[in-house]
């Protein structure tokens, strides 16, 4: 868990973006919390005193009824995380041609999962179409979310970028 957060940080966010860094640096934070559990849990299970034992079950009581009510957050919520992710992304898109480092995290978003733009390649109407948004020279039209199909460009295909992450996390 913490290890998702290592790595999607630097890769998906941007400094100033405080709706992404929240949720990776929860994902960091928690995986964190749960490795420093198990090592306290190593070391209690090789001391014989009965009081660390305890504390080990305690804070083990602890972790589980904090991942439990952040499961029933994030479950409550689901269907707010596109209000969340689709500003930054949207950020990400109008200054695509003016910060290097937008255009990185764009790049980055655009190839690791198959899609263009935070609702299509229509996104950079104002603008040249970015190579990240091509695969072998097809123009990438939605992301690869098992529960939708392509649609012609055309349509309106809805919140792309989220479909993805969601589509991510369940695989």
């Amino acid at each position: 868990m913490g290890g998702v957060g290592i790595y999607y940080q630097p890769r998906y966010s941007k400094v100033d973006d405080y709706r992404l860094n929240g949720l990776l640096i929860g994902f960091t934070v928690i995986g964190c919390v749960l490795f420093v559990t198990a090592v306290f849990g190593m070391i209690s299970a090789f001391v014989t005193n009965v009081c660390i034992l305890l504390l080990y079950v305690i804070v083990l009581i602890l972790v589980i009824i904090a991942q439990a009510v952040c499961g029933f957050v994030a479950t409550a919520y689901r269907s707010n995380g596109e209000n969340h992710i689709i500003p930054s992304i949207r950020k990400y898109v109008t200054n695509y041609n003016t910060d290097p480092e937008y255009r990185q995290i764009m790049d980055n978003i655009q190839t690791d999962y198959g899609c263009c733009g935070a609702y299509g390649p229509t996104d950079y109407k104002d603008t040249r179409i970015p190579e990240s948004c091509y695969k072998d020279g097809t123009l990438l039209q939605l992301a690869r979310a098992p529960h939708r199909q392509v649609v012609n460009q055309g349509e309106n295909p809805g919140p792309i970028m989220f479909e993805s992450f969601r589509a991510a996390l369940n695989d």
